[in-house]
């Protein structure tokens, strides 16, 4: 692999290690058992801006936001990438981290949701619910 494709996989590869770390940080921060009002509002304007921040890799796929056109590595690697996690957030901007009525519709709606978060390996924790 030329050096210029090499640097190429980096920057996709180091793209997408800071949309999962950001993720990390933000399951960590509130998987807790209790979460300050403060720090609430805190997490909301984290999610919201890593929501906007996928959109923005989903429609454009270019790692560092240049207008150039797409390199082979980012529209065959960074934009499925980061169009999957955006159809993946299926939480809205507004939800309460730890209030899971909000999650879905119906109860069968928010059963679902949570199944299908235990099959993709991903905890989820009600405080109010036994789910």
């Amino acid at each position: 692999m030329t050096k210029s494709k090499q640097a190429e996989v980096d920057d996709v590869i180091l793209a997408l290690q800071v949309f999962v770390q950001d993720i990390q940080d933000l399951i960590s921060a509130i998987d807790r058992i209790s979460i300050p009002r403060n720090e609430v509002m805190e997490l909301r304007a984290k999610f919201k801006d890593l929501k906007g921040r996928l959109k923005d890799a989903a429609k454009v796929g270019i790692v560092d936001g240049t207008n150039r056109p797409l390199t082979h590595f980012e529209s065959n690697f960074f934009q499925p990438a980061a169009r999957n996690a955006i159809a993946d957030c299926h939480v809205a901007v507004n939800t309460h981290p730890i209030k899971s009525d909000r999650l879905g519709r119906s109860t069968v709606d928010l059963l679902n949701i949570v199944d299908d978060l235990h099959n993709r390996n991903i905890g989820f924790k009600s405080l109010t619910e036994d789910l």
